[in-house]
């Protein structure tokens, strides 16, 4: 797959190019900021197998080319680009839309686009995509809530006991009644839901949560919401959302606070089985080995090397007095390189030789 490809062409084109995945939306061109994603994966509802989709939402369009193995990708066409698709009734223009079309499967599959057939899609027609169609369509979660701002408020400083407050100030029957009394009332809640996705999402990235990890989370709750012909009461659902972009931040907050040199001792532990290097520590924390080492040292005045060591042979300790594994066994389950450099390594660090320890806790191998 070609995706250097699609960034050039992007450039080239002037528009941003996404990449439906694995239920993950993906913007191809990364000095191109993030548009509507939580529009976009809802207009990607819309694309059909083995032909493009070319939708018209608003003013702008939008051209969808599936790919295989489920793979969709997304390109906007606004009025500064280079594709002419917006006088719908010029088959001049349909033509070059199909061009693009098959331009783009080939950059990112490497293969003939085996199909050309095209499809349009006017939103305005939808009362779930349309933003300004009808007045009773028009969702927002501030209808919903009275106190939406608390709430995003209140998980971007952490703060649980006004995150319950705020949840419980919701007050969404009456309103809902007038809103939907109409129209389809499960789109409808799908469509808030969305909508105050997209809102939690931002307010976690500015509250310090990686915008990868926050997108991600996004584009898995609304293919989750999406996915679901019907929803459970929806003051729970809400609920249920809000607490999972609480304990997400919460859970990258205390990451971010717990020291270098602890979570280095964590890791340590927590694959003292496996042969454990400094580049490997260094690659799984996302930290310069000279900076492991330094704060490392400041904390347990020793080098991370000779704590792994030291760590090791503890759980040796432990193996031997269970007298279940020889020395081979032992060496091996702990990835020394050999039973001797683990006999040796043993015997500095206790001042006896593994044989000799069992004999002394009155065990025999």
């Amino acid at each position: 797959m070609k995706v250097k490809d699609l960034e050039l062409f992007s450039e080239i084109i002037n528009q941003k190019i996404y990449i439906w995945k694995n239920n993950h939306l993906y913007l191809v061109n990364k000095n191109n900021i993030n548009g509507n994603r939580a529009l976009i994966i809802k207009l990607l509802a819309f694309a059909k197998t083995n032909t493009f989709t070319l939708i018209k939402h608003e003013s702008e369009h939008a051209l969808i080319v599936p790919c295989p193995k489920n793979i969709l990708i997304y390109i906007e066409i606004k009025h500064n680009s280079k594709i002419k698709a917006f006088n719908l009734s010029s088959v001049e223009s349909l033509l070059s839309v199909r061009q693009t079309g098959e331009f783009v499967y080939k950059l990112y599959t490497g293969q003939d686009c085996p199909y050309s057939f095209i499809t349009f899609k006017n939103t305005e027609q939808n009362s779930s995509i349309g933003r300004q169609t009808s007045q009773k369509t028009v969702i927002s979660p501030e209808l919903l809530f009275k106190n939406e701002s608390l709430i995003l408020d209140s998980i971007s400083k952490l703060d649980r006991k006004s995150v319950k407050e705020a949840l419980r100030g919701l007050t969404h029957v009456q309103i809902i009644g007038e809103i939907f009394a109409n129209n389809n009332l499960i789109r409808g809640e799908k469509d808030t839901l969305i909508s105050f996705i997209a809102s939690l999402t931002q307010t976690v990235v500015m509250s310090g949560l990686p915008a990868k990890e926050a997108y991600e989370l996004e584009d898995s709750l609304i293919q989750a919401i999406e996915l679901r012909p019907t929803l459970p009461l929806f003051t729970e659902v809400i609920q249920e959302i809000v607490w999972i972009f609480y304990n997400q931040l919460l859970d990258h907050r205390k990451k971010a606070v717990s020291s270098i040199s602890e979570r280095t001792s964590n890791y340590i532990q927590n694959h003292i089985r496996e042969k454990i290097t400094l580049s490997g520590i260094s690659s799984a924390l996302n930290t310069p080995k000279q900076t492991l080492n330094k704060a490392f040292e400041a904390k347990y005045s020793i080098t991370i090397n000779q704590y792994i060591r030291n760590k090791k042979i503890c759980k040796a300790k432990e193996l031997l007095r269970a007298n279940i594994l020889n020395l081979e066994d032992i060496s091996k389950f702990l990835s020394f390189s050999s039973k001797s450099y683990f006999v040796q390594t043993f015997r500095q660090i206790t001042g006896f030789t593994p044989k000799n320890f069992q004999r002394k806790n009155n065990n025999t191998i």
